[in-house]
């Protein structure tokens, strides 16, 4: 916490000089953690470095959203064939005298159809909106976290540890 509060005030010294910001796109997993490719607070320009104990639930919830997917297209381009199906066959008269449009035996199925498809447009942009939060310009996952220094080197590039390992 006290990193935190003093990152949105910078007033006083920096607590926890240990601790780094990082900041990239995940490259690679290993059996060891991530390989990113970003920057690290107090270096310039890129580097590669090891993330020990990553942030696997975002990763995994950019999965679930990735995967459920193709279900909500597949179920959008079923509803969209009933969609645009005629919902009139053509005028009769009503009991008032009235030429009015004749409408379909699929008139209420083509409805819900209709209501469906616009349900499905909005969770399927709802979950396009959150993968485009959780991945750069070329469709990498963004890291941004703060890890300590492990003042390690993995293949040649610096160790940080995000946190606690997950079992």
């Amino acid at each position: 916490m006290p990193l935190f509060e003093w990152w949105d005030r910078r007033k006083g010294d920096r607590p926890l000089a240990s601790w780094k910001q990082v900041q990239g796109t995940l490259e690679r997993e290993t059996a060891y953690g991530w390989l990113v490719r970003g920057t690290i607070e107090g270096k310039d320009g890129l580097h590669y470095f090891l993330l020990r104990n990553p942030p696997q639930k975002e990763l995994a919830r950019l999965h679930e959203l990735e995967n459920s997917l193709p279900e909500l297209e597949q179920r959008r381009a079923s509803e969209l064939a009933v969609a645009k199906l005629p919902m009139y066959d053509g005028r009769e008269w009503n009991a008032y005298g009235e030429l009015v449009r004749s409408p379909t035996e699929n008139y209420d199925r083509i409805e819900q159809a209709q209501v469906n498809l616009q349900d499905l447009d909005t969770r399927i942009a709802d979950i396009r909106q959150q993968m485009a939060d959780m991945l750069d310009k070329r469709g990498n996952f963004k890291v941004d976290a703060f890890a300590l220094d492990m003042n390690q080197v993995y293949q040649g590039s610096p160790v940080f540890d995000f946190g606690f390992p997950q079992y």
